[in-house]
């Protein structure tokens, strides 16, 4: 079930194998994190330069395990029934309200945004094929599956042929 999975994920305090929490620094540049919609998925795709060229905090520090791993939840609040814009939306408020809140106080601390991911290829194998990029399985299957429907059709009306003209068609 979807949801005992969703839960699961999202509270679970325990990093494991497939899923992980990142306290992702936030930079003057932002998190410095390149996302990808992939089916509403947020997908980790690369890690983003400073403008001087220069790797930020969490690539140096090779916080994200792999390309693909997607954000299953931020702050502790599940992101997997959210779009990818609400992902978005979510991230950038905290964003701003981290930069205000440093702005206000005149605070030197560093901040960070706490991410739960998980291993893409495990979460889409979870959340099952009706939801994530593995869509195009799905249709594969219907595909052979109707394939399948059209060879016996053919198989028996050449059956047919055969009985009602006496002979191999």
């Amino acid at each position: 079930d979807n949801d005992n999975n969703d839960e699961w994920l999202c509270t679970n305090g325990n990093s494991s194998e497939n899923v992980y929490d990142v306290d992702v620094p936030i930079t003057e540049w932002g998190l410095q994190l390149m996302l990808q919609n992939k089916n509403n998925y947020a997908v980790f795709l690369s890690y983003a330069k400073c403008p001087d060229g220069s790797v930020g905090p969490s690539e140096s520090q090779g916080l994200i395990r792999s390309t693909g791993d997607i954000i299953v939840a931020v702050e502790g609040t599940s992101t997997l029934d959210m779009t990818f814009e609400e992902q978005m939306a979510m991230l950038a408020g905290i964003l701003r309200k981290s930069e205000e809140e440093s702005w206000d106080e005149g605070s030197t601390e560093k901040k960070s945004i706490r991410i739960r991911f998980m291993n893409g290829e495990e979460c889409h194998r979870l959340r099952g094929s009706q939801t994530g990029p593995d869509t195009n399985m799905k249709v594969s299957s219907q595909t052979m599956e109707l394939n399948v429907a059209y060879e016996a059709l053919e198989t028996m009306r050449k059956a047919n042929l055969e009985v009602e003209f006496g002979g191999s068609v």
